[in-house]
């Protein structure tokens, strides 16, 4: 029902609410919950074949590489905007702007709140034009 939703949140704004969402949302879900039940058995009629081919091509990580990697600019913006000392909502925000590159005006959509509560959050930022 989750996916129906999002799937819902994501189309109707643009192709509008169906005359019957309620049969809308039932069949998107039970379409998802098949094709979810699908996946499974073809994972497990599977499995044995997958995990041999990431078992061959998996590779031992040295600490060297993991340290270079902590130093990607993208990783640590995303540890900057999880930093414990941020409140939650600003966290979520920053996340959204800096590593998803939503707008202040997406931003404020999903929150339903104003853009200047989100450009607040944002350290002050302005809404974007």
């Amino acid at each position: 029902m989750q996916e129906a939703m999002l799937r819902a949140a994501q189309t109707w704004p643009f192709q509008g609410v169906p005359e019957k969402p309620e049969a809308w949302l039932f069949r998107v879900a039970h379409n998802h919950a098949i094709s979810a039940l699908r996946r499974g058995s073809r994972f497990e009629d599977n499995a044995g074949e997958l995990i041999a081919a990431l078992e061959a091509t998996t590779q031992c990580i040295e600490d060297v590489e993991v340290e270079q990697s902590l130093r990607d600019d993208e990783l640590r913006m995303i540890f900057m905007c999880c930093h414990p000392e941020l409140a939650q909502d600003a966290r979520v925000a920053l996340s959204l702007k800096l590593v998803c590159g939503f707008s202040v005006s997406e931003i404020a959509r999903i929150f339903m709140a104003e853009e200047s509560t989100i450009a607040q959050r944002l350290c002050g930022q302005s809404a974007d034009p």
